[in-house]
């Protein structure tokens, strides 16, 4: 079994298959300006538990500036779209913002449908989303 060699400032959630037991797989990296959360797999009412805990974990001691990465997020139920607000307005709360980067089309469609697609900053790049580009 390969071991993940820790990096300070990047964090990965355990896997056991292609994205872990839940079907989600999440990478955590810490920039100067924001924290960058790159989420593999499904956000669902099984998944949303760990990737609170890892936004919990970013967000600790900072103002919170995240980025969420989901071009690999295959598919979101509600429970998924509840989780993506609540961070949204806690992130606002804290003073800071929650931009999503490259949202797959599976979850495009459902925010025009719940019209949230009005309510978050989509972007369509990681670069964008961050103010790098």
């Amino acid at each position: 079994m390969n071991e993940q060699i820790p990096v300070p400032g990047r964090r990965r959630e355990p896997a056991s298959g292609p994205h872990g037991e839940l079907g989600v797989a999440v990478d955590v990296d810490e920039r100067e300006d924001h924290v960058l959360v790159k989420v593999h797999g499904v956000i669902d009412f099984w998944s949303a538990g760990p990737l609170q805990e890892q936004v919990n974990w970013a967000l600790q001691g900072r103002r919170p500036h995240l980025v969420f990465d989901l071009q690999e997020v295959t598919f979101v139920d509600s429970t998924g779209l509840g989780l993506l607000v609540s961070v949204h307005r806690r992130a606002e709360t804290g003073g800071g913002w929650l931009h999503l980067a490259r949202p797959s089309p599976q979850l495009r469609r459902v925010l025009e449908a719940t019209n949230l697609d009005r309510f978050f900053h989509l972007y369509a790049d990681v670069g964008s989303a961050t103010g790098d580009a």
